[in-house]
C-alpha cells in the first residue's frame, strides 16, 4: 500500500502488486449473483473470492474482454481487493461453503429418513399368506399400540406369538409391522429354535 500526504490529510491509495512486484488479480465478487467469465472459462459465485493468477497468466487475464467488462466501473461485478482481505474472505469462504455442505447433508438425511419410512409403509402392505387369525392379532396389536383398541395388548401378543407355530412368512410379516422388543424377541426365538432342531 502507498500513502501520499496531501497537505493534513493523508490518503492511502491501493496497489495491487504481490510481494515480487508481479500484477495481483485477487477479485471478490460484488454482484447480486454468481459471475461467469466466458472467455476464461470461469464461475465465481456470489460472494465468492478467486486469485485469478492461480489460474492464468497475467497477459491472458489483460487481454481478457470478459474480465475487463466484469471489473470496469459500469458493471462493478467484480472488485480487485488486496491479499490480506482476499485471505480473510477465502477463510469466510470456506466456513460458508462448510455450513452449506452441512444444511445439504441434514437435508439429505431428513430425505433418506422419509424415503425409508415411505419405503417401509410399502413393505408393511405387502400381502403375504397369512392365517386370518394371526392377521387379525397382529391388526388388533397394532390398533393397541395407537390407543384405538384394548382387545389385545402387548402380553396377549406376546403369549399369542409364544404358542403359535408360525410360518415363515407369518414371521416375517409380524416382524414387519410389530417394534415391540419382547414380541420380536419370541418371534426370533422360533425361527432359532427351528434351526437349532434340523
Amino acid at each position: 500500500m502507498e500513502t501520499a500526504t496531501n497537505g493534513n490529510a493523508t490518503q492511502v491509495k491501493k496497489t495491487f502488486f504481490d510481494e515480487d512486484g508481479e500484477l495481483s488479480f485477487y477479485v471478490k465478487n460484488a454482484s447480486q449473483g454468481d459471475v461467469m467469465i466466458s472467455d476464461l472459462g470461469i464461475n465465481i459465485p456470489l460472494l465468492g473470492v478467486m486469485d485469478l493468477r492461480e489460474r492464468f497468466d497475467v497477459e491472458v487475464l489483460k487481454k481478457s474482454p470478459g474480465l475487463r467488462e466484469a471489473m470496469s466501473p459500469r458493471a462493478n461485478w467484480l472488485k480487485r481487493i488486496q491479499r490480506e482481505e482476499y485471505e480473510k474472505l477465502l477463510v469466510l469462504q470456506a466456513k460458508r461453503e462448510g455450513r452449506i455442505l452441512e444444511q445439504k447433508r441434514k437435508v439429505k438425511q431428513v430425505d433418506e429418513a422419509k424415503a425409508l419410512a415411505t419405503n417401509e409403509g410399502k413393505i408393511k402392505e405387502v400381502k403375504v399368506n397369512l392365517r386370518p387369525k394371526i392377521e387379525s392379532m397382529v391388526q388388533k396389536y397394532r390398533l393397541f399400540v395407537k390407543g384405538e383398541d384394548q382387545t389385545v395388548g402387548q402380553e396377549d401378543m406376546l403369549t399369542f406369538v409364544q404358542t403359535i407355530d408360525l410360518t415363515n412368512d407369518e414371521k416375517s410379516y409380524i416382524l414387519g409391522v410389530i417394534t415391540d422388543p419382547q414380541i420380536r424377541e419370541a418371534v426370533n426365538k422360533q425361527t432359532t429354535e427351528e434351526v437349532a432342531s434340523r
